[in-house]
């Protein structure tokens, strides 16, 4: 693998997508900091049974290093009653948002959960140690984005994000090189 560049780059939202995100932006050897404004670092669970699509199970086998831990149970194609011609023509994954959620946030930043116990280490780059590779991954929720802006202190190339603790009730400003917003409908 290449040496890490460690460019800084925010997520706004913590949910699925910005997981996807994060993973393979971290493995390309960029500092990825994720800003959550929910107020659990796990959340319960949406209790959603969801599908996931042939691309999304493409993605997760990919980057999945926890395979021995099965996501889900495997749907034959087949026909949905009460739709107009409701169908899907290819195998897809049964599994729960819970469950893609963790999986990912294990193989993000390692966190451990009741899906995956004993996630893997965190992957490092070359001659990185975990310490190194561990702070180019963060995950923050309660963390609420107000704002985002052209330039970080004089530095056009740069963004600033204005972001306010939930908890501490306090505001800073990060710089990044890119801000990718995922942060969902229920955004404020």
């Amino acid at each position: 693998m290449a040496s890490p560049s460690r460019k800084p780059l925010d997520i706004v939202g913590g949910s699925l997508t910005a997981l996807m995100h994060g993973i393979v932006l971290h493995r390309l050897g960029h500092k990825i900091h994720i800003l959550e404004q929910s107020p659990t670092a796990a959340p319960t669970s949406h209790t959603a049974g969801i599908f996931l699509s042939p691309h999304a199970t493409a993605f997760v086998e990919r980057v999945d290093r926890v395979r021995e831990i099965p996501l889900g149970s495997p749907a034959l194609a087949g026909r949905l009653t009460g739709f107009p011609n409701p169908s899907f023509p290819t195998r897809r994954l049964i599994t729960s948002w819970g469950a893609l959620y963790f999986r990912l946030r294990a193989n993000f930043d390692g966190i451990s959960s009741v899906h995956i116990p004993h996630p893997p280490n965190i992957e490092c780059l070359d001659k990185e140690d975990i310490k190194s590779a561990r702070n180019r991954a963060v995950y923050e929720h309660e963390q609420w984005v107000v704002d985002i802006k052209d330039g970080f202190e004089g530095d056009r190339s740069k963004v600033s994000v204005v972001v306010e603790d939930l908890v501490l009730g306090t505001t800073r400003i990060l710089a990044a090189d890119l801000v990718l917003g995922a942060d969902g409908r229920q955004s404020r």
